[in-house]
């Protein structure tokens, strides 16, 4: 299970590094949470849970639920399929770069 988690958050690296450069990652030492800072893209966004249930059919949360001064973070589960994970960055990074080119 590690290696299959270790796996998907270099996924995650390189998808971002390709797909949303502007994003900050870093993988952590333990968890199967990613905490992404995509506030590059989105900045007056109150509510990213909504967003991007909204407009990308992904159900996230936003990290300003968890701690204050999290606003422009994404929580991911990367305990998941690697197809799964595939489709959700598909559509959060569609969401944000619609978002972002408005």
């Amino acid at each position: 299970m590690k290696d299959y988690l270790d796996s998907n958050f270099l996924y995650l690296r390189d998808y971002l590094n390709k797909k949303l450069p502007l994003s900050v990652f870093k993988i952590p030492d333990a968890t199967y949470l990613a905490w992404v800072d995509v506030s590059a893209y989105i900045k007056d966004e109150e509510n990213l849970t909504l967003f991007f249930a909204e407009k990308a059919g992904v159900l996230l949360e936003g990290g300003n639920m968890f701690v204050s001064n999290a606003d422009g973070f994404i929580r991911l589960n990367l305990a998941c399929p690697r197809i799964k994970l595939t489709d959700g960055l598909n559509r959060i990074s569609k969401a944000i770069l619609e978002r972002h080119e408005n």
